[in-house]
């Protein structure tokens, strides 16, 4: 595009503007006034819908950032607790070795003994359950509390 095409084109555009604002002046005053008072509503009501926009942006950015906090913790949970079982799975898996070892009466060396002796730091184990119990189980009568035998 040239020099000439860029200055016949804005010409253009001023004499459309200017022919415009001609007929805006030939309005008469109370179409000008509510023509005024629709676009100062326009405006007002883009301007509240900005503001609030931006407060569901700040309410947003907060929630995100407590989340992202919230899931860094959750995060480091995660990963002791799979340390935890990897250790317990690993520490099971060598009594097991251990109780086959013993077993077949064949002997475990001192490396093994030492791997074996101590069970990973956590573990919690539930008391074994007595071999024969005093009183059976109670059953249910069908109305949600049990029936004694």
């Amino acid at each position: 595009m040239s020099w000439d095409e860029i200055i016949i084109l804005a010409d253009s555009t001023i004499h459309r503007a200017l022919a415009m604002a001609d007929q805006v002046r030939r309005l008469p005053p109370e179409v000008l006034l509510s023509i005024t008072g629709y676009c100062s509503l326009v405006a007002l009501l883009a301007l509240l819908l900005w503001g609030s926009a931006g407060q569901r942006r700040r309410v947003t950015a907060r929630a995100l950032a407590r989340l992202q906090e919230e899931m860094a913790e959750l995060r480091g949970k995660y990963d002791a607790e799979v340390k935890w079982r990897m250790e317990t799975e690993r520490y099971e898996a060598s009594q097991a070795e251990h109780a086959r070892a013993l077993e077949g009466g064949t002997a475990v060396s001192g490396a093994e003994q030492s791997r074996v002796a101590s069970p990973p730091s956590g573990v919690w184990r539930a008391p074994a359950a007595p071999a024969s119990p005093e009183k059976p189980p109670a059953k249910d009568n069908g109305f949600g509390s049990p029936k004694e035998t």
